[in-house]
């Protein structure tokens, strides 16, 4: 909340799509949610990933929230492309592949990466917790699911990376890290097809191709969401920071 600022501190505090990944996940007693609430006060300006989060922010702490896009969908895919192309990666399959990118797996979620592997003949590559032995870096990560030809995840940022890449891909909600982030995602750029609640609908998931065109139109829309609440709100702090005569020449905030 960055209550370690002095509460006179006129530097502008901007919440951008913070994220509780479940509102059932909160477990916050009284004096938590009062110190919050005054803290969150002190922003100009709070946003979060979910809408659920936005309301539970706005009824328990009294605070206007508004609902962004993940930080990721702000870059353009071309940015992405440059990082990657600067890293010194490792080398990638030569063969076509699935990127098994699993943070909680379990043996029906195992099954059916392998089973989806055999029926078309795709070598598996793994990438799953615990990922010590692994040792792969992002620049790396991000090579492996550009050039997937599937991705299977549970992870949140897993199924973002696929749309933001156009890659095809399916995600199996992972509940204990927070379902509403997937909810959240579904609503943004419309992929409800391709996010399942159970590793047993992926087959079911994958006979249905994804519109790319809808998806990157959604994501685009949600890009310039973002960039305009970010300018809006170090715009509005800035102006807070003249007020308080911090910075006499404070002008636009430009991103």
């Amino acid at each position: 909340m960055l209550d370690f600022l002095d509460a006179e501190d006129p530097r502008p505090r901007v919440s951008y799509a913070a994220s509780f990944g479940s509102v059932s996940l909160i477990d916050w007693d009284d004096s938590q949610i009062v110190k919050a609430s005054q803290s969150l006060r002190r922003f100009s300006a709070v946003s979060v990933r979910e809408a659920e989060a936005a309301g539970w922010v706005q009824e328990n702490l009294g605070v206007a929230c508004s609902t962004m896009p993940d930080p990721t969908l702000l870059l353009e895919p071309a940015r992405y492309h440059e990082i990657i192309e600067a890293a010194s990666t490792s080398e990638l399959p030569t063969t076509p592949y699935l990127l098994a990118y699993v943070l909680d797996s379990s043996a029906q979620l195992a099954l059916e990466i392998q089973r989806v592997a055999d029926e078309r003949g795709l070598t598996i590559i793994r990438m799953e917790t615990p990922f010590e032995e692994q040792r792969r870096g992002v620049e790396d990560w991000l090579r492996l699911v550009r050039s997937a030809d599937l991705v299977i995840t549970d992870s949140f940022h897993g199924s973002v990376f696929s749309a933001i890449f156009n890659r095809p891909f399916v995600a199996v909600v992972n509940r204990s890290r927070g379902a509403d982030r997937f909810a959240s995602l579904v609503l943004r750029i419309k992929i409800d097809h391709r996010i399942v609640e159970d590793a047993s609908f992926i087959a079911s998931a994958l006979s249905r191709p994804i519109d790319w065109e809808i998806v990157n139109d959604r994501i685009l829309a949600s890009r310039r969401e973002g960039i305009d609440f970010l300018r809006g709100a170090l715009n509005r702090g800035s102006a807070h920071k003249t007020i308080h005569g911090d910075a006499a020449e404070a002008g636009p905030v430009e991103i």
